[in-house]
């Protein structure tokens, strides 16, 4: 039911740099995306004790891990694949590979065998004596089929079950008449740039007018990397070999550039560019801390010569987005990138800056800053005049990043033109943030239509309140606003944010249950939730509302209301269940899900989502309005581990997750 060659265990770089976004793309092939996430999980997990053993051993005997592992064995992916492909033959929904006949007719075969198979296991299973007659002909029949013996007998015969009653219903398979191959090159075009990129260039390999109407796609990302060492010899010593390990890496990194520099018909064709350094501080071979601070420093000598050939590589490439990791930024690589007139888009991870203030400028507009360090990466705000969009984000969990010092503020006039500010990780007091927003004023009024403020730790009311007002004091069209991080959630809190942006179209805030609390969870909050609703009723236009609220499912408001209604359906247990009176003051939550975004719909009558989120979304309602009666009506849509096959985008575009952020605005004119 699966493949076992090596191809099926080997990583050849699949396992790594994989973009949730490719998600959102069709699959080349059923359930490929299912099928990498799982591969994916099991390469981080059996990676954490690999013994010595190589990347493609630990994954081939990961197979004979035990049924908690099921989550993540691909193989389950591949079996359910297999059955749903035969379903999607004869109800003509498949994937973009198509349904010609050669596909369905190895399919089929195997579909032959197998049904074989089936009728011949439930006739000896009838005839089986007990149980362990029973066990010993399951694991004859998943050694034949290669099925792993974790997999539950019922599971493997419900996807048969369900894949024979689609073959009776349409015996005939629908098989396709119109090919990729037979569609003009501008339709062509659309699929190759709807398609991930490793799909896009497997297509393109199978004919000439096939390559030609990709070449514009398949060449138009590229990513160079200084590697690290698969592997090192038993008793190596790690710091004595890391400067020669290091020129390896920096060999094949210059040597994927001069490739690059050699082909004109590929490098004029690049349109997104990723640099990325795999020897970070603090980085571990071979188990061992490399101490040697020359191969992990960017801007040591031994790296001088890559940054040459790399800015002789942005001389002749015409970028829209570059993303720089752990790269050395001198002023010669800013003066290659002010060269770029259609660079838009500058991600820059973990880099070394070394940057003057009369630095060209850039033509960027959307920027996104990751660092450990704070001080130092603001100076690449200031290169970008243009900029309409801003993240900054800060590694660490326990400190957190303040503004930018006030010498660099009158440098930083950028900020009045930006539209989307999500600053991740900012120090839990926002003061610095108040008095920079304060003194911006001064350059006019603020362009913030979606700012997103988060801190690991609490942030409390009086603080936030005034950075609000500091914000508002730009009188910025701001639309949605999510804080993660908030401490006493106090209904002042509440006011303020109705009062000050009224025209709010999407909130989100997330609380901290203490100060040891640094990731986002559900916890109680210290109001009723329909007191939080009645201070929102400011917000006429609010069409999105998300928090972390816990709920009580076992307690209601009122506290008649949760009574009766156990008692009329669980008399014998409803007494253990209802808890009026507590310390967590249980009386105040609401019922369910249900009842919460009631009270918040009927406060704010332009609310069409309510959604209870943490660390990613969780519940959500869709709240609809009749035209008639005026009465609310509201669908549930869970959003956890259980996912319906509808759109949910409107659930999880208001607040970006972790590490990620808004799509860039909209071209302006």
């Amino acid at each position: 039911m699966y493949s076992d060659s090596d191809d099926d265990y080997d990583d050849a770089g699949r396992y790594r740099f994989t973009r949730p976004s490719c998600f959102a793309w069709p699959p080349l092939r059923l359930h490929q995306f299912l099928l990498r996430l799982r591969k994916e999980s099991a390469h981080g997990t059996v990676k954490i004790n690999p013994d010595g053993r190589t990347e493609k051993d630990i994954m081939r005997a990961y197979r004979l891990q035990y049924e908690w592992c099921d989550g993540w064995d691909w193989r389950c992916v591949t079996v359910e694949r297999f059955f749903d492909e035969m379903k999607g033959f004869h109800t003509g929904c498949l994937d973009l590979s198509g349904r010609f006949p050669q596909r369905y007719d190895a399919l089929y075969q195997r579909w032959k065998s197998l049904h074989a198979s089936f009728i011949e296991l439930d006739n000896a299973l009838q005839d089986a004596k007990d149980e362990d007659e029973e066990g010993v002909l399951w694991r004859q029949f998943c050694a034949h089929w290669k099925i792993n013996l974790h997999w539950k007998r019922a599971w493997v015969h419900q996807l048969y079950s369900s894949a024979l009653s689609v073959v009776e219903a349409h015996p005939k398979p629908m098989l396709q008449k119109i090919y990729l191959q037979s569609l003009p090159t501008e339709i062509l075009q659309m699929v190759f740039e709807c398609a991930d990129m490793r799909d896009a260039r497997s297509l393109s390999s199978t004919s000439q007018y096939m390559r030609q109407a990709a070449l514009q796609i398949i060449f138009q990302s590229r990513t160079i990397t200084i590697p690290l060492p698969q592997r090192l010899a038993e008793g190596t010593d790690v710091n004595e070999e890391a400067f020669s390990l290091l020129l390896d890496a920096l060999d094949k990194a210059i040597d994927d550039v001069e490739f690059l520099l050699a082909r004109p018909d590929i490098h004029q064709r690049i349109r997104h560019l990723h640099v990325e350094n795999a020897w970070i501080s603090g980085m571990q071979l071979n188990g061992v801390d490399v101490t040697n601070r020359v191969v992990t420093d960017p801007s040591s000598e031994v790296y001088a010569y890559f940054h040459e050939r790399l800015c002789q590589l942005l001389r002749v490439l015409t970028l829209r987005s570059l993303a720089l990791s752990d790269i050395y930024i001198c002023d010669m690589v800013v003066q290659h990138l002010a060269s770029q007139p259609e660079l838009l888009s500058l991600v820059v991870n973990y880099c070394t800056p070394s940057i003057m203030i009369d630095s060209p400028k850039l033509a960027v507009t959307c920027l996104h800053l990751e660092f450990s360090a704070a001080e130092p990466l603001w100076d690449i705000v200031a290169l970008c005049p243009h900029l309409r969009q801003l993240y900054v984000k800060c590694a660490s969990r326990r400190t957190g990043f303040l503004a930018p010092p006030s010498r660099l503020w009158s440098r930083l006039d950028v900020l009045n033109d930006i539209e989307r500010l999500h600053l991740e990780g900012i120090y839990p007091d926002p003061q610095s943030f108040t008095e920079w927003f304060t003194y911006a004023t001064s350059f006019g009024r603020f362009s913030f239509t979606h700012v997103k403020f988060s801190s690991h730790s609490e942030m409390w009311d009086d603080n936030l309140r005034t950075l609000l007002d500091a914000i508002r004091m730009g009188l910025p069209p701001l639309r949605v606003l999510a804080i993660e991080g908030l401490a006493q959630c106090s209904l002042a809190l509440f006011d303020t944010i109705s009062e000050h942006f009224s025209d709010l179209v999407g909130l989100t805030l997330i609380r901290r249950a203490s100060s040891r609390q640094l990731e986002n969870k559900m916890c109680r909050w210290p109001h009723a939730l329909y007191e939080y609703a009645y201070h929102m009723r400011g917000l006429t236009k609010l069409r999105h509302f998300g928090a972390n609220f816990r709920l009580n499912f076992f307690a209601a408001s009122p506290a008649g209301f949760d009574k009766g209604a156990w008692l009329g359906q669980e008399p014998e247990f409803a007494e253990s269940w209802i808890h009026t009176v507590s310390p967590y003051r249980d009386d105040f939550q609401m019922y369910d899900e249900s009842s919460a975004a009631l009270a918040f719909a009927g406060y704010c009558p332009a609310l069409e989502a309510f959604l209870l989120t943490a660390a990613a979304p969780w519940y959500g309602c869709r709240i609809r309005r009749m035209a008639t009666t005026g009465g609310i009506t509201v669908k549930e849509v869970w959003l956890g581990s259980i996912r319906p096959f509808e759109d949910v985008s409107d659930f999880e575009g208001w607040n970006p997750g972790a590490s990620e952020t808004w799509d860039p605005p909209p071209k302006r004119g």
